[in-house]
């Protein structure tokens, strides 16, 4: 009998570029895309929208996912329409400075660089800019699509990120709002 591995799995469908729909942990919607990276500890996505372009590239820790379906109904017929080619690549060119898939990867990658990101918390999420970071804490400045300047140089604890998304809808709509 053949022992099964969630790990082995999950890079069969990295591999294979295989559609997948996930559900977080706390959350009452769902979303399509491809798994780009996987270890132990974290899970790199990147989202195709309802209109079947790319969506944004998010690393969640692996106990945020709820769930991961492959190869339903649903899923074959939005693949028909997802150009998966475009999106891999659109998707890999975002992460190509990332070295490390881990939160503190993507947080010194993007340090500094004024990359517009999207950081979730258990609470709320925001647009921001990464300014610094330490073992423990992130320093960001913040931005909103209602104001053209800095609303917040804030602090935050790490433990408190639970998703970080490069190219959000809502970091896209922030970020060409600043740019009037």
């Amino acid at each position: 009998m053949n022992r099964f591995s969630y790990k082995h799995d999950v890079q069969q469908l990295i591999e294979k570029r295989e559609l997948v729909e996930f559900g977080l942990q706390g959350a009452s919607t769902f979303g399509q895309g491809y798994i780009l990276k996987y270890n132990d500890d974290f899970i790199t996505i990147t989202a195709v929208n309802p209109a079947y372009l790319y969506s944004g590239t998010s690393i969640f820790p692996t106990e945020q996912i709820e769930y991961l379906s492959v190869d339903t109904s649903f899923l074959r017929e939005f693949a028909k329409r997802v150009d998966a080619t475009a999106v891999y690549q659109e998707a890999l060119q975002t992460i190509q400075t990332v070295k490390d898939f881990t939160f503190d990867g993507f947080i010194s990658c993007f340090e500094g660089t004024q990359t517009y990101l999207e950081i979730a918390t258990d609470e709320d999420s925001f647009v921001c800019t990464i300014v610094g970071h330490d073992e423990t804490i992130v320093a960001v400045d913040e931005y909103s699509q209602n104001n053209t300047q800095r609303i917040a140089h804030s602090y935050y604890p790490k433990a408190r990120i639970k998703a970080i998304l490069l190219n959000s809808s809502y970091a896209q709509l922030v970020q060409n709002f600043l740019k009037k």
